[in-house]
């Protein structure tokens, strides 16, 4: 039977465990990174269709990340080159070439190309130019190094290596840091990149959780932050080519290949919204980027990414996300475009319309709150703010402050309703007769009230730091009718119910947000001013030492 084998690796990984009389596999074509079969001589090379022979060969003591493909021998001669086309030394990452004295070009093609040909040619070894140069070396396209002990190792073509903020990055390199921290077998890197815009994504096919967040803290120790992938993506395999080679270029982001995004041609991304804490640029081609703030941290990207799918899968009014970015601003969230107008605007600018407005806002936060995701995944807001009570600052809230506004949270009764988490009209888009919801940094579930808080932050709590005129100028009302549009909100929500005493409920509503608006000082810091929140905590501990004493509201919240 068959004792030996010459092999791509992408074949013997999907043979493992493997269970066949081989003596000798000879693995070529691909990384072998981490591929190791015990029992076996398992030989790792480096060869080219030019090249008429193996270039290198490495015998591979154990399983190794990167696994090198050994050294040249005999008369067969490999050197690593720059782009100005000289050796470069150990260690340093260049070019692949060649030299040997067994093909010397390809048949009815010039032996050596004229310098237009030759930069035609440069690093496109697979097209139908020769890779042969005038001096003798065959430029594979290939990028590798020699390691301190003599023997080179390969880090992927140079065409699939891409630049961020003009760093070149190898993609092999990236992926040899996430194999060695997060002990998945093996994984392919892929760069997407639009102007500052990028994103950097880990594909595997291991059946291991990941997460991102605990995984990102890992490779800081690693490699550059601008190098760490923003994004992982579990295939069920890898898709490979014709050759038995991983076919790379067909792995791509949720919302297909980045360059759709060329036909935007303005010099600045169109803003579709600007809010506290991100703005939306509208990509082009029904894709919209929420850039974040620089501030925002990788984890509130990822979190808003994750619970804007689980909303969209279980249908409610929201778009779809695809993944995260990285830019000089921070992190962002690729996804589709809503259509229409914004809600906040069409009140601003109609005034005859804004009770309507208000109304039809008022019912589509009604019909959210009649989803019920306890066993979709979404986290638990009062858990959540739980949680965030334990990690407030010292220098901020005193231990008898902070203990007086987690109990205001251990008041609100708990359930499994959907809850947007900063819902109010800014963040409502109007198609015709149709809402849709966007920003949902703090969405989850739990009580209602977590959505009424935000309507009373929007339209009387804010608005109380600024004066009359410098409202009235950003917002086209006053203050008092942006107070008057929050009480026909509750009139409208609460419409039909008889058992809701509402200056109760708005008792509870200013309560329960002050105690979230101390929240915010962990949560996304900078984003309210030192006079908000000293504000916020001063009537959050009034509040929970009149009403909190017992650790139950005196009122339950329709669900």
């Amino acid at each position: 039977g068959v004792t030996c084998g010459y092999v791509t690796p992408s074949f013997m990984r999907k043979l493992l465990p493997f269970r066949f009389p081989w003596h000798m596999c000879i693995l070529s074509a691909e990384p072998a990174d981490g591929l190791f079969i015990p029992g076996m001589k398992c030989y790792n090379t480096y060869a080219s269709t030019e090249g008429g022979c193996l270039l290198s060969v490495y015998e591979l003591p154990e399983a190794m990340s990167p696994a090198p493909v050994g050294r040249s021998y005999s008369d067969v001669k490999v050197l690593i080159m720059d782009d100005d086309r000289k050796e470069v030394s150990p260690g340093e990452v260049g070019e692949i070439c060649f030299r040997t004295p067994y093909v010397r070009g390809y048949l009815h093609h010039p032996e050596n190309l004229s310098d237009q040909q030759e930069n035609g040619a440069y690093h496109t070894c697979e097209t139908a130019k020769t890779g042969l140069r005038s001096d003798g070396l065959f430029h594979t396209g290939d990028a590798g190094k020699i390691r301190p002990d003599g023997n080179m190792v390969v880090l992927g073509r140079i065409d699939e290596m891409f630049k961020i903020r003009g760093y070149r990055i190898e993609p092999d390199e990236v992926a040899n840091a996430v194999t060695k921290v997060s002990g998945l077998s093996r994984v392919v890197i892929r760069g997407f990149v639009f102007r500052s815009i990028s994103a950097i994504i880990a594909f595997y096919t291991d059946d291991i959780a990941i997460d991102p967040v605990s995984l990102i803290d890992s490779l800081r120790s690693e490699i550059p932050e601008y190098m760490i992938p923003t994004n992982y993506i579990r295939l069920k395999e890898f898709p490979l080519l014709g050759s038995g080679k991983a076919d790379k270029l067909n792995m791509l982001p949720p919302e297909g290949s980045w360059d759709r995004f060329k036909k935007t041609v303005t010099a600045e991304l169109p803003v579709i919204d600007k809010g506290r804490t991100a703005t939306i640029y509208d990509m082009g081609d029904g894709i919209a980027l929420k850039q974040f703030v620089s501030s925002v941290p990788y984890r509130t990207a990822w979190e808003e990414l994750t619970y804007i799918r689980i909303a969209h899968s279980a249908g409610l009014p929201v778009p779809d996300a695809y993944d995260i970015t990285r830019s000089d601003d921070g992190y962002g969230i690729l996804m589709d475009k809503l259509s229409g107008t914004n809600l906040e605007k069409m009140i601003r600018e109609q005034p005859e319309e804004r009770l309507t407005l208000i109304d039809r806002f008022a019912e589509a936060v009604k019909e959210l709150h009649r989803y019920d995701m306890s066993d979709n995944g979404l986290p638990d807001a009062a858990d959540i703010s739980l949680s965030v009570c334990d990690r407030l600052d010292g220098s901020f809230c005193t231990d008898n402050e902070r203990k007086l506004i987690r109990a205001v949270f251990e008041c609100i009764p708990h359930a499994g309703t959907f809850i947007h988490g900063d819902c109010h009209p800014g963040n409502a888009m109007s198609d015709g007769g149709n809402l849709q919801f966007f920003d949902l940094t703090f969405t989850g579930k739990g009580n209602p009230v977590f959505d009424l808080i935000a309507m009373y932050s929007h339209y009387v709590f804010l608005p109380s730091f600024v004066t009359d005129e410098e409202y009235e100028t950003e917002n086209g009302m006053k203050k008092a009718e942006a107070g008057a549009l929050y009480d026909r909100f509750l009139d409208t929500y609460y419409s039909g119910n008889n058992n809701i005493d509402l200056p109760i409920v708005k008792e509870w509503i200013t309560g329960i947000h002050a105690a979230r608006i101390c929240l915010a000082s962990v949560i996304i810091p900078g984003v309210f001013t030192d006079e908000m929140l000293a504000e916020a905590k001063r009537r959050a501990v009034i509040f929970s030492a009149e009403h909190c004493g017992n650790k139950s509201a005196p009122f339950t919240m329709p669900v």
